[in-house]
């Protein structure tokens, strides 16, 4: 009995401390009126920014677009499978 109350205060206080962590993040400082316009800045700048993920999207070369060619590829294929 008394192992299951230490874990359950264990439990409580990790709940605790993962709470105050949460909410240190996602305060706002106290002068948030004074950055507001810098952080509306960066927002801009960074919408504005290619979306990646440590690279550059791949550009595919032309021949490898091949969905117009693809569909009259697949048509043929219907046409002989149906006759």
């Amino acid at each position: 009995m008394e192992m299951l109350l230490m874990g359950a205060c264990l439990s409580v206080f990790g709940l605790a401390v993962c709470c105050l962590a949460f909410g240190a993040a996602t305060r706002d400082s106290g002068n948030a009126v004074a950055a507001a316009p810098a952080a509306e800045k960066e927002v801009v700048k960074a919408a504005v920014s290619p979306a990646r993920f440590f690279v550059d999207p791949p550009v595919l070369p032309a021949h490898q677009l091949f969905g117009d060619k693809l569909i009259p590829l697949i048509e043929e294929l219907n046409q002989r499978l149906a006759a």
